[in-house]
């Protein structure tokens, strides 16, 4: 009975004390549940975030993927947003997580592909303080950017949220962390990819740290390169020890460029005459062999044969016998797709024309590889279908550019040029000049990989291709402080409208001029590199005052002056006479001094600008777009040129006369900057005539230029005559020079019946 009670009574007592239990550890929770909000809404009242330096996408933070630590941000301030990067993997799927919103944050996120900034995700699915994620395959290997806004414009209190960004997987992850450094001067080594070969990623930051987890899916080793632009790619196997971080500190390779192996563009002309063909005698003597390929003899007595048929090189004795034989039909270096030319140097060094693969392929007299260059296109340095080729004694490799109908010659040089240059068409119309200004950069030694060029479709399917980006500030932005990091020297080229203060990119976007001042003094404050600006848009004093410096190089050139708009009517226009002396090989100045002459001396239309900061304009003289490589050119002018108007009519008649093969343009015009093209006609290709109906135009005095075009688009300098146009204006009822609204109104009294008019 007793046992009972006694039992009874400790039932009850285990009862009461595990409800206490049970009652304390609810507290507990509920009291650290509350610290932890404290502590959290604590860690986002602040003003600041330990991030902040990352509102835009040249500011983004490296994140760590699969970190099982999420990132802490907050919207600090108006219009604040938080950018980060990571490396992602085609194909693979990624999941990024912002989670733990505070109750005022609205958190929106977007994804963006590094090349051209494309954006291909966006999540905004839910109301303030709930979560959002994306999760989705990536289309492309690269760099990757994630933007976090928010999408009701909150900020300040209580906009606290965390960021993931993981791989989903099922293996165990692995911490690999460490430095990478320059071997050479031991400075750290930023942007390097770190990858595994399960396709987990990391980057490097500023001082060469990089941190990644790395799946564990068995006790095999694992893998890992490290890639960066500059070093040569490292690479090793690491085993992964369970529970230990593994720190692994690299030293990385500069690469080292061999000297005299790069040739570039140099010149070329029109294909009329092969002077590289074997004379006839030789060529049947050849024929009777069976060798129908192009040979090429040594200075050591041995032949060397581009077979055609079979894709290869041979190498042979005097009797023709086959000593050795090199290559097969492929695209990879070593290999061919039909040559057709071979040629030797002074050393014994065979160039080979690889038509179909429309290159051209150095390699030592023991067939060892040594360079490779040129591509598939029409612009100078590319090649369609070579056939032919020969080895000057100062190393310059002419080549017959069959496809092209052309020659090409080709400059040895140590280094790849590293200049960089950026083309913006800030309006559909200007977009004639943009690709005027890109064709004077190939000619003067630019690849299309050192030009970028933002603008609206052109007039060439060739040309479009190589387009690069639309014409908007965060492209824009984007070419001047970071695509130019890497470049010795920045050319920027602006051609379109603009007021006072601001260019305009399009017709709802504009760039003012303190953002370019910004956006360069960022550039250069990395790099110190000078920069030339070519301003064809108007209101060149302004600019040129905008772009001020007294720490860093800038020459600028500006197509007007004060309060004045830019004069964009082929022929007769700054960019054109610019460019055209640019192609022929002058310094900035000369090219500058040409369009001035033309356009404010002659035609008084613009009065062009030049500036040089940080030195003198004499030293602009010394300063060359691209190689400033020369292409003579003979002068041409107009022979003769009449403008009058006529007496028994009230015909403007124009006559030009120029040498054949060249082509006269006319254009009429006033102090005004009104101007219109006056269209000639030729019957016999020397004169060009035309006559039009002076009633078309305002009474008073007017100018009418002419200009003689080559065939190569050379452009001569303007011949000017003056006109007086006298007489009423069709339409103009009141005489008073104008046809506006008064005299509309003037002309409906009289259709209604007023004739007291």
């Amino acid at each position: 009975m007793s046992f009972n009670s006694c039992n009874r009574f400790h039932n009850k007592e285990f009862i009461f004390m595990k409800y206490m239990l049970i009652q304390c550890l609810s507290l507990l929770i509920i009291h650290s549940a509350i610290a932890s909000d404290a502590l959290w809404e604590v860690s986002y009242q602040r003003t600041d975030d330990t991030s902040e330096l990352n509102n835009t996408y040249t500011q983004a933070e490296v994140i760590v993927l699969n970190d099982p630590e999420p990132q802490y941000h907050n919207f600090s301030s108006e219009n604040d947003n938080d950018w980060v990067k990571f490396y992602g993997i085609a194909n693979e799927r990624y999941k990024i997580e912002v989670f733990d919103l505070q109750t005022n944050c609205d958190a929106r996120i977007r994804l963006f592909y590094s090349n051209q900034l494309q954006e291909i995700a966006m999540a905004d699915d839910y109301p303030s303080g709930m979560d959002e994620q994306i999760e989705m395959d990536l289309p492309h290997e690269g760099i990757y950017y994630v933007c976090i806004d928010d999408a009701e414009k909150n900020w300040g209190e209580g906009t606290g949220y965390k960021l993931t960004v993981f791989r989903p997987h099922s293996c165990l992850t692995h911490l690999i962390e460490g430095t990478l450094v320059n071997s050479t001067n031991k400075e750290p080594v930023s942007n390097a990819i770190v990858q595994t070969h399960l396709g987990d990623t990391g980057i490097s930051v500023d001082n060469g740290n990089y941190r990644m987890f790395a799946m564990k899916c068995s006790s095999n080793p694992v893998d890992i390169t490290i890639q960066v632009n500059g070093f040569l790619t490292w690479a090793s196997s690491l085993t992964l020890v369970d529970g230990i971080p593994t720190n692994l500190q690299v030293e990385l390779t500069p690469e080292k460029q061999q000297s005299n192996e790069y040739y570039v563009f140099d010149r070329l002309w029109p294909l009329i005459v092969n002077p590289f063909s074997l004379d006839l005698q030789q060529q049947k003597s050849l024929d009777q062999i069976g060798i129908t390929s192009q040979i090429a003899i040594g200075n050591d007595g041995f032949v060397y044969m581009a077979d055609t048929s079979q894709s290869c090189i041979k190498k042979m004795d005097a009797g023709f016998n086959v000593i050795s034989q090199w290559g097969e039909l492929g695209s990879e270096k070593g290999e061919f797709n039909h040559p057709q030319g071979i040629a030797l140097d002074n050393e014994n060094n065979f160039y080979v024309a690889d038509t179909g693969n429309h290159r051209i392929q150095k390699f030592s007299s023991n067939g060892n590889f040594i360079t490779k260059w040129g591509e598939n296109g029409f612009f100078p340095g590319q090649l369609n279908s070579p056939a032919n080729i020969w080895v000057h004694p100062d190393h310059k490799v002419y080549v017959m550019d069959s496809g092209n109908n052309r020659y090409q010659v080709y400059k040895q040089i140590d280094v790849l040029p590293d200049k960089k240059a950026i083309v913006v068409a800030g309006k559909s119309e200007s977009s004639i000049f943009a690709k005027m200004s890109c064709h004077a950069l190939l000619h003067q030694g630019y690849t299309w990989n050192r030009i970028a060029w933002l603008s609206d479709p052109v007039d060439s399917v060739a040309y479009n291709e190589q387009i690069d980006y639309t014409p908007n500030k965060l492209n824009l932005s984007y070419c001047i402080t970071d695509w130019a990091l890497d470049s010795s020297s920045l050319l920027i080229y602006l051609i379109g409208e603009s007021q006072t203060d601001h260019y305009k990119l399009d017709s709802d976007e504009t760039v003012f001029f303190s953002e370019f001042q910004s956006w360069l003094t960022q550039l250069q404050s990395q790099t110190n590199i000078p920069v030339t600006i070519v301003y064809d848009a108007g209101y060149g004093q302004q600019f040129i005052s905008a772009m001020s410096t007294q720490t860093y190089s800038r020459l600028i050139i500006t197509s007007t002056g004060d309060q004045a708009n830019a004069q964009l009517f082929p022929p007769a226009s700054f960019s054109t006479y610019f460019w055209q002396e640019i192609i022929s090989g002058k310094s900035v100045y000369d090219a500058w001094n040409f369009a001035d002459r033309a356009m404010n001396i002659k035609l008084h239309l613009q009065t062009p600008q030049i500036c040089f900061y940080g030195k003198t304009i004499d030293q602009a003289k010394e300063i060359f777009i691209g190689e400033g490589t020369i292409f003579e050119c003979e002068q041409m002018d107009i022979q003769s040129f009449t403008a009058y108007v006529m007496s028994d009519s009230s015909d403007i008649h124009v006559n030009v006369q120029v040498e054949n093969n060249n082509i006269a343009k006319a254009f009429l015009f006033n102090p005004s900057n009104f101007i219109i093209n006056l269209d000639l006609a030729s019957s016999d290709g020397s004169n060009f005539t035309t006559s039009v109906d002076s009633q078309r135009f305002h009474p008073g005095n007017y100018s009418i230029g002419a200009v003689l075009i080559q065939p190569n688009g050379a452009i001569s300098e303007p011949d000017i005559l003056s006109v007086t146009i006298s007489g009423s204006v069709q339409g103009d009822m009141n005489d008073d020079g104008l046809v506006d609204l008064v005299d509309l109104i003037m002309i409906l009294q009289i259709l209604a019946g007023n004739t007291s008019l």
